[in-house]
């Protein structure tokens, strides 16, 4: 497609990070990126979501502790509500939930 091959800048990200490939989710008219690493600092527990449309960054929370390379989704309960899940992963071992926007609960 014409006009389609090229890259076109946006708002950098708030901080930057790394490992997040597996808690970056597709959301909204956006993307949330949760925790990840930065060189040198270790693990990030920011929680950050990219307006599309808007070409923003907000910071929407933060886990609940510094975790390696966690595993997140969201995932909709019987009322409709969205749920992020995330596994703490390596070797900690705990799961946590949370609404979009509220604060966490330990599952494990």
């Amino acid at each position: 497609v014409p006009g389609m091959d090229t890259w076109v800048k946006r708002a950098n990200m708030p901080i930057t990070r790394g490992h997040a490939s597996s808690s970056t989710i597709d959301y909204g008219c956006g993307f949330i990126i949760i925790g990840g690493t930065q060189r040198g600092k270790g693990q990030v527990t920011d929680i950050s979501y990219y307006d599309t449309v808007t070409d923003t960054w907000t910071n929407i929370g933060n886990l609940p502790k510094n975790v390696n390379t966690p595993v997140c989704d969201i995932s909709l309960d019987v009322r409709g509500e969205d749920w992020l899940y995330c596994e703490t992963g390596k070797f900690e071992g705990y799961s946590y939930k949370r609404k979009i926007n509220t604060g966490w609960d330990q599952q494990g």
